[in-house]
C-alpha cells in the first residue's frame, strides 16, 4: 500500500505541499502547534501562538472574539463535536481575512493518547463574492440606495422591535413627475443622472429622520420608523417639496422637476409591510390624478375608494359581452318652434353587482383603463344605426351627438372608423355631429384642427362641448374647423342671478353667429332661463326644462311621425 511505504520525511513534504494551514493540539499538553501552511496565510508561527485560546486572543478580531473562544472551549471538552467554524482575523499586515477553521478529535488505538487537529482555508475571497452578491440583492445599481428588499427587510425589523409599545411610523412614496418625458426629451444617460441627483436630495432631506431606497424606475421609498409628531412629518414632506423648487442644471441643461408622494402613517397593528407599501403607492397614485406636485395621505376612505375603482373597472370590463350598457338620448330643441332639431347620445350602465353607475364615475375608470376607446366605438356604431333606424321610420330631427374621448381621438385609425361605422349603419354623415370637449381640443391645436377637417370634409358636424369651462382664450376657433359651440352649464346656472355671466354668454352666442357656428345652451332647467337665452339669440337649448336623457322607447313616444313638438 502507497501509505504503508510512507516516511517521515515524505510526510513533511506532502504537508508543505497543501495550502491551507494545518493544526494539532496535544490535548495532555493543550499545545497548539502548526504544522504547516502559516506563512503564507498568516505570518505567525509556533513560538507566537501556543494554543486554540491564544489563537483566539491574539488573531481573531475583537468582534469574533468571544464567540471563538466558546466554540474551542467546547470543542476541547466534548468528544463528539466537529469544529466547523467561520472568523475574521488580521495579520501581521493588517490585513483582514475570513478564515474557516474545521477541527476534529483523533484517539490513537489501544492509547489513552488524544489529540485534536484540523485545518484552516482562507475563504477571504469567497467571502467578498458573496458580501457582493448580498449587496446586489439588497441595493439598487445605478444609485447605491437600498432597493424594495432592503425596505420591506428594514419595515418588518422596525414592526418586530415595536412590542407593545405604541409607535407611529410613516411611509412616504415619492414619485417624479414626467419622467418619461423627460428621458425622452433628452436621453437616458440624463435620466439617469437626475435619479443618482434626486436619491441623494431625498437623502439629504431625511438624514435626521427615515431610511431611502429606490423601489425602481422612478420611484422611491422613505421609511421613518418613530414619528415625533405630526409636525415633524409635514416638515419632512415640506422640505422635500421646497428642495424641488429650482431648477436641475444636468450635462448643461437645466429642467424643472416635481415630485408626487403618497403617505401613509402605521404602527404595531400593521404587521405586513407589503400592505404598507400597498397603501403607500394607492395614496401616490391619488396624488398623480389630482394633478401632480403635491401629496396625499392614505386612509381607509381612499382604501375603500379605490377598492371600488378596481372593482368598477374590472366589472366594465365585462359590461359590453354582458349587454350591461344603454345608449340614453336627450333631444336638443329649437326654442323658436319647440321642435326637437337634435339628440345627443348618452351612455349609461346598470351594473348586477353595483346598480346604476354613474356616468361621472365609470367615464374617467374606463379613459385611465384604456376601455373607452372599446366602449366609444360601441357607443358610436349603436346611436349610428338607431338614428338611420329613426330617419327610416320618418322621425325627424337634424342630428345625432356622440361624445368622443381624448383617448378615441388620438388613434391614428379614428377617422377611418367612422368611415366604417357610417358604412355599415349607412347613415347619412350629415346627421352625425362628433362631440369633442374644448380641453382636449386646444392641447394641440394643430394636429386637432386637421383631424376635424377631415371629418368637415365628410359632412360630418363637429362641436365643442363645455365651452368656456375654464380656458379664457378664444383665437384658436378661428383655426378649428368646427360647426357647433355648447355654451357649459355652469354659465346657464348663472345666467338669471349674475350680470356678468349674462354678459359673457350674449358675447358668446354674438361670436358664434358671426363666425356662422351654431349655438347650444346646455343645463337649460328654468323657463326664466330659456326666455333669456331666446332674446339674446340662442335658439337651440338641451336640458331638464325640456327633458332628461331618455331611453329609446321613451324617445320614441315623444317624436310624431311628422313633427316632434314640446308645446
Amino acid at each position: 500500500m502507497f501509505l504503508d511505504n510512507l516516511t517521515e520525511n515524505n510526510c513533511k513534504l506532502i504537508l508543505q505541499s497543501i495550502s491551507e494551514i494545518v493544526w494539532a493540539v496535544d490535548l495532555s499538553t493543550n499545545k497548539l502547534q502548526i504544522l504547516c501552511g502559516h506563512n503564507n496565510l498568516l505570518d505567525y508561527n509556533n513560538s507566537e501562538v501556543t494554543s486554540l485560546m491564544d489563537f483566539a486572543e491574539k488573531i481573531i478580531l475583537p468582534e469574533d472574539k468571544v464567540r471563538a473562544k466558546n466554540d474551542f472551549h467546547e470543542f476541547v471538552s466534548d468528544n463528539d463535536i466537529f469544529l466547523n467554524r467561520q472568523y475574521r482575523v488580521k495579520n501581521k499586515h493588517g490585513e483582514i481575512k475570513w478564515l474557516l477553521i474545521n477541527g476534529k478529535r483523533i484517539k490513537f488505538d489501544n492509547s489513552a493518547y488524544t489529540i485534536l487537529i484540523g485545518t484552516v482555508s482562507d475563504i477571504t475571497e469567497r467571502k467578498k463574492a458573496e458580501e457582493q452578491m448580498h449587496y446586489m440583492a439588497y441595493h439598487d445599481q445605478l444609485t447605491g440606495l437600498p432597493n424594495k428588499a432592503s425596505f420591506l427587510r428594514e419595515i418588518q425589523r422596525a414592526i418586530d422591535g415595536f412590542g407593545n409599545r405604541d409607535v407611529k411610523s410613516a411611509v412616504i412614496f415619492v414619485d417624479i413627475d414626467n419622467f418619461t418625458s423627460i428621458n425622452d426629451s433628452f436621453n437616458h444617460q440624463y435620466g439617469d443622472t437626475l435619479l443618482k441627483i434626486v436619491s441623494e436630495l431625498l437623502k439629504f432631506c431625511v438624514r435626521d429622520y427615515g431610511f431611502v431606497s429606490r423601489d425602481g424606475g422612478d420611484e422611491f421609498l422613505i421609511f421613518i420608523s418613530d414619528i415625533m409628531s405630526m409636525q415633524q412629518l409635514k416638515k419632512v414632506i415640506h422640505h422635500i417639496n421646497e428642495s424641488f423648487q429650482n431648477p436641475f442644471e444636468l450635462l448643461d441643461v437645466e429642467t424643472y422637476v416635481t415630485v408626487s408622494m403618497g403617505i401613509y402613517i402605521f404602527d404595531n397593528k400593521d404587521p405586513d409591510p407589503n400592505m404598507i407599501t400597498k397603501n403607500v403607492d394607492i395614496a401616490m397614485h391619488e396624488a398623480k390624478m389630482h394633478g401632480k406636485n403635491n401629496f396625499v395621505f392614505y386612509d381607509d376612505e381612499l382604501g375603500c375608494a379605490i377598492d371600488r375603482r378596481k372593482k368598477i373597472e374590472s366589472s366594465l370590463q365585462r359590461s359590453l359581452q354582458n349587454g350591461e350598457l344603454e345608449i340614453y338620448y336627450q333631444p336638443q330643441v329649437d326654442i323658436n318652434y319647440n321642435k326637437i332639431s337634435g339628440m345627443e347620445a348618452l351612455l349609461r350602465w346598470n351594473s348586477p353587482e353595483f346598480g346604476t353607475v354613474a356616468p361621472s364615475e365609470f367615464i374617467p375608470i374606463a379613459e385611465e383603463s384604456g376601455l373607452i376607446c372599446k366602449i366609444g366605438e360601441w357607443v358610436l356604431k349603436n346611436a349610428c344605426l338607431q338614428a338611420k333606424e329613426w330617419k327610416e321610420r320618418g322621425y325627424t330631427f337634424d342630428t345625432i351627438s356622440v361624445n368622443i374621448s381624448p383617448k378615441q381621438l388620438k388613434n391614428r385609425y379614428f377617422v377611418k372608423l367612422i368611415d366604417k361605422v357610417l358604412q355599415e349603419s349607412k347613415l347619412d354623415p350629415k346627421h352625425l355631429e362628433i362631440e369633442i370637449t374644448e380641453g382636449t381640443l386646444i392641447k394641440s391645436v394643430e394636429e386637432k384642427s386637421k383631424l376635424l377637417q377631415g371629418l368637415i370634409d365628410r359632412n360630418i358636424k363637429v362641436s365643442i362641448d363645455d365651452f368656456g369651462k375654464g380656458y379664457s382664450s378664444l383665437s384658436y376657433l378661428t383655426s378649428l374647423p368646427i360647426s357647433t359651440i355648447k355654451i357649459d352649464k355652469s354659465f346657464v346656472d348663472q345666467l338669471c342671478s349674475d350680470e356678468k355671466t349674462r354678459c359673457i354668454i350674449e358675447c358668446i352666442i354674438e361670436l358664434s353667429k358671426k363666425l356662422h357656428y351654431n349655438v347650444i345652451a346646455e343645463g337649460v332647467e328654468k323657463q326664466e332661463q330659456k326666455e333669456i337665452l331666446k332674446n339674446m339669440g340662442c335658439n337651440l337649448v338641451q336640458g331638464y326644462y325640456y327633458s332628461k336623457p331618455l331611453t329609446v322607447s321613451a324617445i320614441e313616444k315623444t317624436f310624431s311621425k311628422e313633427e316632434a313638438c314640446y308645446a
